[in-house]
């Protein structure tokens, strides 16, 4: 359910780490890294203890050989487990199942929507063992963020074979980037920030097996789902007890109807 966003954050820090300027050695060759080891996501924790995450990002072997000192710089983000409701004078979750169809979907089936919106509290720190180099990443990323285009990014959701992508927005980018302090004994220097996004998460629903569906997919089956029965043709008949009703208009005075 949230593992989209996990994936679609990932990607939007990847497209700044393709518009990072080098603004010394160590950032130039910080660029020239694949971005599966440049960025890294921290699973189960935010970075609030950001000892903790240094000690595990030195632990890393991502090249599998000799164990060496470990290249800096490096960003790692992690996302808040609490999941909060967004603001209803900022946008309002779809309670109510909805009956809607995927616009690439040959089959035309027909399925149940609701939403979840919620705010999910991201953090990135940016590690290096220069102070000039975190400070230098962080400056770049509040750049990054006060881009428009920037400010807004989509979530891929998978259903029915499908592939449909929903909104993302980021909340106050203005925010700071916050210097870390870390063990006296430790050459690193960590700045860290933090983003609100406000998300909106699609459930999708079918026919349960056993339910009543359309025969075009298999109930309960998430890649080729059954969607629901819909009426196709509607039959008026006459009813000998029915008379029929005789349907007059009013018209301005004099007017004859």
């Amino acid at each position: 359910m949230f593992d989209p966003i996990k994936i679609a954050f990932g990607d939007y820090l990847y497209r700044f780490f393709h518009e990072i300027s080098p603004t010394n050695k160590e950032i130039e060759r910080y660029i020239k890294r694949p971005p599966s080891k440049a960025i890294l996501y921290a699973p189960g924790r935010m970075i609030d203890s950001v000892d903790a995450m240094l000690a595990k990002w030195r632990k890393l072997d991502q090249d599998s050989g000799p164990t060496r000192s470990y290249p800096s710089p490096v960003m790692i983000f992690a996302m808040d487990r609490n999941v909060t409701p967004t603001g209803r004078d900022y946008t309002r979750p779809l309670a109510d199942k909805t009956m809607v169809t995927i616009s690439d979907d040959p089959k035309k089936r027909v399925f149940g929507l609701r939403t979840v919106t919620a705010d999910i509290r991201v953090q990135t720190a940016i590690f290096s063992h220069l102070e000039p180099t975190s400070r230098s990443i962080a400056a770049q990323l509040l750049l990054y963020l006060d881009e428009v285009p920037s400010r807004r990014f989509r979530a891929p959701y998978e259903f029915a074979g499908f592939t449909t992508e929903w909104p993302v927005q980021i909340d106050t980018p203005e925010t700071p980037a916050m210097l870390i302090p870390l063990s006296p004994e430790d050459n690193m220097t960590c700045y860290t920030v933090d983003l609100n996004l406000h998300c909106t998460i699609p459930l999708f629903y079918g026919p349960r097996p056993g339910e009543p569906n359309d025969g075009k997919g298999i109930a309960g089956d998430m890649t080729d789902p059954a969607g629901y029965p819909t009426v196709s043709t509607i039959t008026i008949s006459s009813c000998a007890r029915c008379a029929p009703h005789e349907v007059t208009t009013a018209g301005e005075e004099g007017d004859e109807e």
